[in-house]
């Protein structure tokens, strides 16, 4: 295996973890943080700026995780070309 490859491979292994953090669990936070945001909007405890804020926050979010789910399979690809072979699951 070339240096590439190695390189490759310990980017990839690194982003194991990360990206099993699913994007429904991501999608239920983000909505319940918004809920909080938005109760305390109706209730006159924080401004509309602040509950468009929250909205802000989850999209941020689950763009944040569908780059890094894009970048490790970009990585496993890269991976599997530096080795030559499919990786298993």
């Amino acid at each position: 295996m070339s240096i590439q490859g190695t390189t490759v491979g310990r980017n990839y292994l690194c982003q194991i973890k990360p990206i099993k953090v699913r994007l429904d669990t991501l999608a239920d936070r983000a909505a319940g943080h918004f809920e909080v945001a938005l109760t305390a909007y109706q209730s006159g405890k924080v401004s509309f700026v602040a509950l468009a804020a929250a909205l802000r926050r989850g999209y941020d979010a689950r763009v944040s995780y569908l780059q890094g789910a894009n970048q490790f399979v970009a990585n496993r690809v890269a991976l599997e070309q530096a080795v030559g072979a499919p990786l298993g699951e």
